[in-house]
């Protein structure tokens, strides 16, 4: 078979038309895709006020450690005594075992903070851990991020949908939280058709049985609680109309920018946050901070961390706690930020009388003091801002 022979004086289209097609054809190539755009958002999920102030939570010290624990256990012994609500998707491995130990560490350098602490035990655990408005979601690492943003785009679809059909009134763009709980054995289905009556909307969803754990949810956005159901099977809801939403598969993670004051934004953190995610920009113009980037990167710079306490002793297990009983309630008060004040009555020899008990299931710090006076005989009390230590009844 011939083929022809062409040449730049024979070819059927013209040489220099050619040239350019090519060259656009490069120029193309070589630019990001309409799909790699930054999506703007102008309602921004992690700016309302639940987010913000969980935001700030995450950020105060965390020193609890575990020794062969389960990731259940552990992360809601976490949610418990830091107040963390969390929603751990039903493909995580929860009968895991987690060991971890001291305050920070090489591999986990942020584990001496609430949120570096959860996701070092979720990342132990073989999951990630992060914030979806004001609760904590574990989930698998290959989805994680799809899920954080899934929830990002899915409130500003809507609340630029209410906003539009209010002609622009403020009251449109009103933003409205519903608290969610449900009991043991629920079914997604049910779940599901709790959130539809409780906000009068209609998910097109057809969800796989499975039982699910008791659980309750902080007065969250829509989007949030919808985000976080579908994405333990891998869908996500897309905004119809108003009392209308459809479900596909959850989308992969992209790029999203938003405006904030300069003052919320920890610009020292940027160089680090830029290393870790190349395509995120930061510009601040007149007090205002432009971020575009994945989710991480917007709640890296969002997050305040608070002043943290390193040397803390005795070693501090919630499960169990061992050590004197005066450096055992002394170490509760630094991290609780509360004075302790012993009655003088209390010899010395039970001060320093060593302590070892079991925490299976510390509530709140008020149980472990509560705890911790039953074992040592003594009276542990919080009042106010100070742990009052005092003789226990004979």
């Amino acid at each position: 078979m011939l083929r022809p022979n062409y040449t730049a004086s024979n070819w059927p289209l013209p040489w220099t038309l050619l040239q350019s097609a090519i060259y656009i054809i490069a120029l193309l190539a070589a630019q990001p895709s309409i799909a790699q755009q930054p999506l703007e958002i102008s309602f921004n999920l992690l700016e309302l006020p639940s987010s913000r102030q969980a935001l700030n939570s995450l950020g105060n010290p965390a020193i609890a450690t575990f020794e062969n624990r389960s990731l259940a256990e552990c992360l809601e012994n976490l949610s418990e005594f830091y107040k963390v609500p969390m929603w751990i998707d039903r493909r995580v491995d929860r009968s895991r075992l987690i060991s971890i130990v001291g305050i920070a560490s090489k591999e986990f350098p942020d584990a001496n903070t609430t949120l570096g602490r959860i996701r070092a035990v979720a990342k132990l655990g073989g999951a990630e851990a992060g914030l979806v408005e004001n609760v904590i979601y574990v989930g698998p690492p290959v989805q994680f991020a799809c899920v954080q943003f899934s929830a990002v785009r899915l409130h500003n679809e809507l609340m630029t949908a209410r906003k539009q059909l209010a002609n622009g009134a403020a009251s449109g763009a009103r933003v409205e939280s519903n608290s969610l709980n449900w009991d043991e054995l629920t079914t997604p289905s049910e779940l599901l058709k709790i959130i539809e009556q409780q906000w009068s909307v209609t998910v097109d969803a057809a969800l796989p049985h499975d039982l699910m754990h008791a659980g309750k949810l902080p007065a969250s956005t829509l989007a949030t609680q919808v985000t976080l159901l579908l994405a333990g099977f891998g869908q996500q809801a897309n905004y119809k109309s108003p009392t209308e939403f459809t479900v596909s598969a959850l989308a992969n993670d992209s790029l999203w920018k938003s405006e904030y004051s300069a003052k919320e934004i920890q610009t020292a953190r940027y160089s680090a946050a830029k290393l870790e995610h190349p395509q995120a920009l930061m510009q601040i113009k007149n007090g205002v901070c432009a971020l575009s980037g994945p989710t991480a990167f917007h709640l890296k710079l969002l997050t305040v961390r608070a002043q943290v306490h390193r040397n803390i002793e005795p070693k501090f297990t919630l499960g169990e706690v061992r050590g004197p009983l005066e450096q055992i309630v002394g170490g509760l008060g630094k991290h609780l930020s509360l004075e302790v004040k012993w009655s003088e009555s209390i010899p010395i020899a039970k001060k320093q009388a060593v302590i070892t008990f079991g925490v299976p299931k510390a509530k709140t710090p008020d149980d472990i003091l509560r705890q911790l006076g039953q074992e040592s005989g003594m009276s542990i009390q919080r009042q106010g801002e100070t742990i009052i230590v005092s003789p226990g009844e004979e």
